[in-house]
């Protein structure tokens, strides 16, 4: 297999910038281009990188040997440690290809790991989550996944639907075994969908580890919209005037919300526009408001509740949350409206900056019932689930119905087929071109 190579840290100006080499000639490549001779493997040495073609000095590094198999790739790999910069980096990559490497292709390092066997599909997609984490929260789970937490869950899934694929199996095969138990593969079937269906839920809440939740703030104008904005993010972003209509435009930041990722977008106030410009922001708004994951729909405390505003709100079908700010105003609101909504309330005073109440609430919608250890954040996991889960059903229907052996052992040859792409027991190159595709290159 041929060696690769490539930058594996961010372009730019820094402390240390790293080279990666990786592959059966990473060796005889750093000794080509090394003042000092490199062959203890799993220390640092201190040397020059030199251009064998000039004798130029290109620069002064730190260079380690990870000896096969105890590398991330489970092949030779050799480390440079430079000064990060884009010019030197660049001249240090250079000399390393002209002596025989080739350019990495986005991921391969990692690709590489799992093709040799150090990890599996779901722990190397674990890497990218890693690497792309936005809170602690995603960051401990993509690490629990890297661990392999989530992969253990799933061979466990695999060996119990194999284990009564098996005996499906022999029943065809042995005369002489006993007559199928059907009750008791029932009763381990629906089991197991149980556990499939459980890990498809958890996606609901996954996904907002792996990418941001929607959030937008809506209501009409002057009931203190920016203001929630600029407490959630604990900054002045949105400005903020006495004038109803300050906000024509969506005005968007990202926050952590309790480890889910929100990305919470203030919006014009819902009114019967008069000008082209607050038309558009009013417009924007509501299509803001409907690809929504989450709505918090700001109401004036101190004043009664419109029907105009009433039926706005019950006509969202998204999961909203009623934010009553100016709480520390005459109340004049009659919340027996509120109930009848039947949506979650909070009671808010912007002006006085407490919103832990409402922050909790947005925690309560996107991460209720949090289990860490088993949690799926990749859609790509989710969809494998969904058909063995489909599969299972088929053959607990199929058992109910009394269908021949062969039919209930195809269902089950289909469920194990489709889990068994989580982990990469089974793959195509095509699935591994596209999910390697997604990573950095160096990585």
């Amino acid at each position: 297999m041929k060696t690769i190579a490539a930058i594996s840290t961010p372009p730019g100006e820094g402390g240390i910038g790293i080279i990666r080499l990786s592959g059966p000639d990473s060796l005889s490549i750093i000794n080509r281009i090394s003042s000092k001779k490199i062959h203890q493997p799993h220390r640092l040495m201190y040397a020059h990188i030199i251009n064998p073609k000039t004798e130029e000095i290109i620069d002064e590094v730190l260079i380690s040997y990870h000896k096969a198999p105890r590398s991330y790739t489970k092949e030779d790999v050799i480390e440079i440690n430079g000064h990060s910069g884009l010019v030197v980096l660049q001249r240090i990559l250079e000399v390393v290809l002209i002596c025989g490497a080739r350019l990495a292709e986005p991921g391969e390092f990692t690709k590489r790991a799992y093709l040799n066997g150090r990890i599996d599909l779901a722990q190397a997609e674990a890497v990218a989550s890693l690497i792309s984490a936005k809170t602690e929260l995603a960051r401990k789970v993509a690490l629990s996944q890297l661990k392999g937490d989530l992969s253990a869950k799933i061979k466990a899934i695999t060996d119990e639907i194999f284990e009564i694929f098996t005996r499906v199996s022999a029943s065809l095969d042995f005369e002489e075994v006993e007559e199928l138990d059907r009750q008791g593969l029932l009763s381990k079937l629906t089991f197991i969908k149980k556990e499939l269906d459980s890990l498809i839920q958890s996606f609901t809440q996954g996904r907002f580890l792996s990418s941001c939740a929607v959030g937008v703030i809506v209501g009409r104008p002057n009931v203190g919209k920016s203001s929630i904005l600029n407490g959630l993010l604990g900054e002045d972003r949105a400005i903020v005037t006495p004038i109803p209509g300050t906000t024509r435009d969506l005005v968007s930041e990202t926050i952590d919300i309790s480890g889910a990722c929100l990305k919470i977008t203030d919006t014009a106030g819902l009114t019967h526009a008069i000008d082209i410009v607050e038309k558009e922001g009013v417009k924007r708004a509501k299509k803001a408001m409907e690809s929504a994951d989450i709505v918090i729909f700001v109401i004036d405390g101190s004043e009664p509740l419109s029907e105009e505003t009433y039926n706005l709100i019950e006509g969202i079908r998204n999961e909203t949350i009623i934010c009553i700010n100016k709480i520390d105003l005459k109340q004049r609101i009659d919340r027996r409206q509120i109930e009848r909504l039947g949506k979650k309330s909070i009671f808010t005073s912007a002006k006085k900056g407490d919103l832990s109440e409402l922050k909790d609430a947005i925690s309560k919608v996107l991460l209720p019932n949090l289990d860490e250890s088993h949690l799926i954040t990749n859609i790509r996991h989710k969809e494998a689930l969904k058909e063995t889960a489909s599969q299972i059903a088929k053959a607990i229907t199929n058992l109910k119905r009394g269908a021949e052996e062969e039919i209930i052992a195809y269902d089950l040859k289909e469920a194990s087929d489709s889990i068994s792409e989580i982990t990469g027991k089974r793959t195509t190159e095509e699935m591994l071109d596209k999910i390697f595709a997604s990573f950095c290159i160096g990585k």
